[in-house]
């Protein structure tokens, strides 16, 4: 956990809410830097297969009248939970990168947390993945730690998903977003204010040169292969599968929550777990290790009363399952 936060805008919940953002996740200090510094943290699905991460193919940034200062080049993830740092090539270094640009490759990202730094090393904002969430883009869940919330408790937040070819369907592959919108000592401004305002999707992997406006590119998509074959259970109390079943732009594996719930993610269906109650219809998991693999295979068993007795059936088989958080 880092020992210095920020106040920094969230979107907790139903509403807006203030986090304060760990100073640690920001970029550190560049004493060689040329333009303004832009770190982009991939969400941590904690499995041995590269699936949150992916090609980032370009930043941008713009000063304050919205013309573009410079950009940085292609980086590629080396996998889950992993940490991109770009430093924009500007030609006049010192002009700050007030708004940021974020194109995506073909290679779909779940992005966690954004964040700005300036030439000088002053902290511009921290963008992340619960924006995107509530504003009507593809997420996921991450457990990966940003900060905490201003009862003191850990705050993960979701990550958003960009791809450039949307051959997983994944409706955006750019954003576009007002730095000081995000940062310290401006909650004031946005709190009263839909903070979707200050940040732009687009469906294609090009520069997004229009100013802040609101938009919306929901659609319905299919899920990839691995998501099929995966289940993610969670012990992370912030984490809800029903929240996630109950999201219409909620995108990825199946997930279990810490609560004794279960939600299909590929027809968003809500299970109860027999572990929180014995009724009708539960639903049993169980996971064995496969003999010299990392991997985990679950297997999950609808329970039903028929005649008087009680019958499991095979509901769900899964070759690879990730636990997150604490299983004590």
């Amino acid at each position: 956990m880092a020992l210095g936060f920020v106040d920094a805008i969230g979107l907790l919940g139903t509403g807006l809410g203030i986090i304060q953002f760990g100073l640690d996740n920001f970029v550190p200090d560049q004493k060689d830097a040329q333009g303004t510094i832009v770190g982009i943290k991939g969400g941590d699905g904690a499995g041995a297969s590269n699936t949150l991460g992916g090609k980032i193919s370009k930043v941008y940034a713009y000063n304050s009248q919205n013309v573009q200062l410079g950009t940085a080049g292609s980086q590629t993830m080396a996998g889950n939970a992993d940490y991109l740092t770009y430093t924009v090539d500007q030609d006049v270094p010192g002009a700050q990168g007030q708004y940021v640009g974020i194109q995506n490759g073909n290679d779909a990202t779940c992005i966690a947390w954004i964040t700005v730094k300036m030439f000088d090393n002053s902290l511009g904002g921290a963008w992340t993945g619960d924006i995107g969430r509530s504003c009507g883009q593809s997420w996921f869940e991450s457990q990966e730690v940003a900060g905490q919330l201003e009862d003191g408790s850990v705050y993960r937040p979701s990550c958003t998903w960009l791809d450039g070819n949307h051959d997983n369907e994944i409706p955006s592959a750019a954003l576009k977003f007002s730095t000081y919108s995000y940062g310290p000592d401006t909650s004031h401004v946005t709190l009263d204010r839909d903070a979707c305002a200050s940040t732009i999707f687009a469906a294609d992997e090009k520069e997004i040169k229009g100013n802040m406006a609101k938009r919306s590119n929901l659609q319905r998509r299919a899920r990839l292969s691995w998501m099929e074959q995966k289940l993610v259970i969670s012990n992370i109390p912030s984490h809800s599968a029903t929240n996630l079943c109950n999201s219409e732009t909620s995108w990825g594996p199946d997930f279990a929550d810490s609560y004794g719930m279960l939600c299909d993610m590929g027809t968003k269906t809500l299970y109860t777990l027999c572990s929180k109650e014995q009724i009708d219809g539960c639903v049993n998991i169980s996971t064995e290790q496969y003999r010299n693999s990392t991997n985990t295979a679950s297997v999950a068993m609808q329970q039903r009363s028929i005649a008087k007795r009680t019958v499991s059936t095979a509901f769900k088989t899964y070759e690879q399952t990730s636990v997150w958080g604490d299983n004590n």
